[in-house]
């Protein structure tokens, strides 16, 4: 695994308590919209999404809340855009789902991701 300059290894993040749709930098909240790419664990099939609280929405794939992912879970969440343009979110959504350029050009960049061993934890 790569070093930091501080000569400490790099790690993977866990996403509990880091995607927040009211995070605070300043004395007025921020609210963000997130477009996501959920991959089936058990089955090769990738899910785009929308939401406004990605922890939430992550939370209800994987308990089968979700009608249409439901029979492909468990889940695991493998890429996120954020953005403060609800409009902006949702566009995106409707490009990666509808347009197939977009989606395969996404699928490109985030090919370690999709692959069945995430590229962290390869030597």
């Amino acid at each position: 695994m790569p070093e930091r300059p501080n000569g400490t290894a790099w790690s993977a993040v866990p996403l509990t308590g880091l995607v927040s749709s009211n995070l605070t930098l300043s004395a007025e909240p921020i609210f963000m919209y997130y477009v996501y790419v959920l991959k089936s664990i058990g089955k090769n099939w990738i899910y785009i999404g929308f939401s406004s609280d990605l922890k939430i929405r992550f939370h209800e794939h994987n308990s089968g809340e979700v009608k249409s992912t439901k029979s492909y879970k468990p889940f695991e969440l493998i890429y996120y855009e954020a953005y403060r343009s609800k409009k902006d979110a949702m566009v995106r959504e409707i490009e990666l789902k509808k347009n197939g350029q977009q989606k395969e050009f996404l699928k490109r960049r985030i090919k370690n991701s999709l692959s069945p061993e995430p590229a962290a934890h390869q030597p």
